[in-house]
């Protein structure tokens, strides 16, 4: 009867059975379920296959994942290693978990992002007491101010450059 309407369904519903959940993700999935497949409690007790259509859907609705507040850390490090998310994209998701994340986390976070070969910004470099310099941008602000807020890294912003000021938070 499932197969029959392509109307999508909340996956609230089907928590009991893989195949019904797997069909829903495929056929009749509800993006606003998008958070709910993303969190912690649903991820971390999916199956792989069900993993996998989480990271899929998170693609393909890439710019509903990066409005998300509270995405599982496993998903989100598998996110940071797409090539389908830009670099921005990235530290635009990681912004919205700083919040969520402890210093080990977001550095591990950090140091994932940073393999993109793209990448000009070290700002894992805060939490090993180094003292990196970025790009004056919307975006490096962004995340300087989150860091900061969590961490209190000191920074000032002095021709076009912000210059911050790290802390021994990790061991690298």
């Amino acid at each position: 009867m499932l197969g029959l309407t392509n109307v999508p369904i909340s996956i609230n519903y089907a928590n009991d059975s893989v195949a019904l959940q797997k069909h829903i993700l495929e056929n009749n999935f509800n993006t606003d379920d998008l958070a709910i497949i993303t969190n912690n409690q649903y991820y971390n007790s999916a199956t792989n296959v069900i993993q996998n259509k989480v990271k899929q859907l998170c693609i393909e609705y890439k710019t509903q994942t990066q409005q998300i507040k509270s995405i599982c850390y496993n998903l989100l490090i598998e996110l940071f290693t797409c090539e389908v998310f830009s670099l921005d994209d990235k530290y635009t998701l990681l912004c919205n978990h700083i919040p969520h994340l402890d210093a080990k986390k977001t550095y591990k976070a950090l140091k994932t992002i940073e393999q993109d070969a793209t990448n000009q910004s070290f700002f894992s470099n805060l939490f090993i007491a180094k003292r990196p310099s970025f790009e004056n941008t919307a975006l490096n602000q962004k995340i300087i101010e989150e860091l900061n807020k969590k961490w209190g890294f000191t920074y000032k912003v002095e021709n076009n450059q912000i210059n911050a000021y790290g802390q021994k938070l990790v061991k690298n």
